[in-house]
């Protein structure tokens, strides 16, 4: 995305930096709740406990959702925020608009990165390897065209992205 945020204006690269610092260090947050799960089902898997395994990852579910609502919080209101604590107004906007624009990812984010540990706990990497590998692969032409178009199409500039 910077990349290509960086072509359409250094106060977009700005704005969607300073908004993708703030997600970025925000999700971690949440993220780091599903590394629990290598500690428990690992354990579980190797004592042939699929019970507990299973209850591990319910409960890991249940609590990254419960601790997504603050976060998704934080990106709806990064632009106000931001603008609060002093930061000029056309940068606070667009990195509010940044985070807001990439909400609707956070759950799905989240809930992808548990199921990975959970199947790398149980030893199966190849599988979460190869679709990481296909959606990074994926994704440099479709941010390509989502920001500057293809043919006829303009794309969605800025918020393509």
């Amino acid at each position: 995305n910077i990349v290509f945020l960086g072509r359409l204006g250094s106060a977009e690269l700005a704005g969607s930096s300073l908004a993708m610092s703030i997600s970025n260090s925000s999700a971690w947050l949440v993220y780091g709740l599903s590394f629990a799960l290598d500690t428990f089902v690992t354990q579980a898997n190797g004592a042939n406990n699929y019970k507990l395994m299973a209850e591990a990852f319910q409960r890991t579910i249940f609590t990254i959702i419960i601790f997504s609502l603050p976060v998704a919080l934080l990106w709806y209101t990064t632009g106000d925020i931001l603008e609060a604590i002093g930061v000029h107004k056309q940068l606070a906007d667009i990195a509010g608009a940044y985070n807001k624009y990439l909400l609707p990812s956070l759950l799905p984010a989240v809930l992808t990165m548990t199921c990975m540990k959970y199947l790398q706990a149980q030893q199966y990497v190849r599988g979460p390897a190869l679709v990481g590998l296909g959606v990074a692969l994926i994704n440099v032409p479709l941010n390509y065209v989502m920001i500057f178009g293809a043919g006829s199409w303009n794309g969605f500039g800025f918020t393509g992205a």
